[in-house]
């Protein structure tokens, strides 16, 4: 699956997870711009158009369910969040996610979910 030239925001405040996100991403051949915080995350979506959200709810000190629920009313963008139980899934999902897959995951299935979820911003088809 092509998701190359997809501009993708990562948000976690985990450094492994976005440095291994971002790394599979762009092993893909598509763009990801990583930020530690929901306020970085709703500056960066205010100053650039991107192809998809993807957000960490296993991180401990953010309120992820308010994350969510801020950038779903913000953005039309599609989210795809990262969840460590079927729980947090179903919050995430009835919350306004678009998906959600556990997360430590598989590279393949990280770039499948993209592909799936992204819608181009700029109007290309990415597929």
């Amino acid at each position: 699956m092509a998701i190359g030239g997809l501009s993708i925001l990562v948000l976690s405040e985990r450094r492994s997870v976005t440095a291994d996100v971002a790394g599979i991403l762009h092993a893909a051949d598509a763009s990801a711009h990583t930020v530690a915080t929901h306020h970085a995350a709703a500056s960066a979506m205010k100053s650039e158009p991107f192809d998809l959200f993807i957000a960490d709810a296993g991180s401990e000190s953010e309120d992820w369910y308010d994350v969510l629920v801020g950038m779903r009313r913000d953005s039309e963008v599609p989210i795809l969040m990262l969840v460590e139980g079927s729980e947090v899934a179903a919050d995430c999902l009835t919350l306004g996610a678009d998906d959600c897959m556990p997360w430590p995951s598989s590279p393949r299935e990280l770039v499948a979910r993209v592909a799936l979820r992204a819608r181009p911003s700029n109007g290309q088809d990415h597929t």
